[in-house]
């Protein structure tokens, strides 16, 4: 993993609480859950493990190049966030999450590559 535009950061950045959810969450727990990252010819794979968290209590988004995953397990005790940069190489448009047995993998496809088009002459 030489070169950082091609790849997932392999670490995320936990983003804390802000003062505002802080005030309105005082009795949340924040916590990080494991992740893995996995990478192919097709993409990436984030594996996260979120045991207790329902599907609505998930929130993904994507802006520019940072992936930000969070939620909240069932008793609504306990919260986190993760935020990924992604390389520019994965299709943002076409990123893909689901949630099976208390983990939530997501696909992050590559773009397709434009390779040489042969132009032919009237």
């Amino acid at each position: 993993m030489t070169n950082e535009n091609t790849q997932v950061a392999t670490t995320s950045e936990v983003v804390t609480p802000t003062t505002t959810e802080r005030a309105r969450d005082q009795r949340v727990v924040w916590y990080r859950p494991a992740v893995d990252v996995l990478e192919s010819d097709n993409g990436f794979r984030l594996v996260i493990d979120v045991p207790g968290v329902r599907k609505d209590a998930l929130e993904l988004q994507v802006q520019n190049r940072r992936l930000t995953v969070s939620g909240r397990r069932a008793t609504g005790s306990t919260g986190w966030r993760h935020a990924f940069t992604v390389p520019d190489t994965v299709d943002t448009t076409a990123i893909t999450a689901d949630l099976q047995d208390g983990v939530l993998t997501l696909e992050l496809p590559r773009k397709p590559e434009l390779g040489p088009r042969r132009i032919q002459v009237a």
